[in-house]
């Protein structure tokens, strides 16, 4: 339990978010996912949303 109390007040190093792809082409596990040109994370699922007609995925 002190493990869990240590690791919420420390805050997650890392988390799961959602994407939208700008550019055409599905999102490929392990594929690097950057911002403003630095690397911050690789996607780990990616997939064409017909309900939202844009290529979408998971990253941590």
């Amino acid at each position: 339990r002190s493990a869990l109390l240590e690791q919420k007040q420390a805050g997650l190093g890392r988390k799961l978010v959602e994407f939208e792809m700008v550019d055409k082409g599905i999102p490929r596990s392990h594929y690097e996912v950057e911002k403003d040109g630095v690397n911050i994370g690789h996607v780990t699922s990616g997939l064409h949303a017909p309900t939202f007609k844009k290529p979408i995925g998971l990253a941590l």
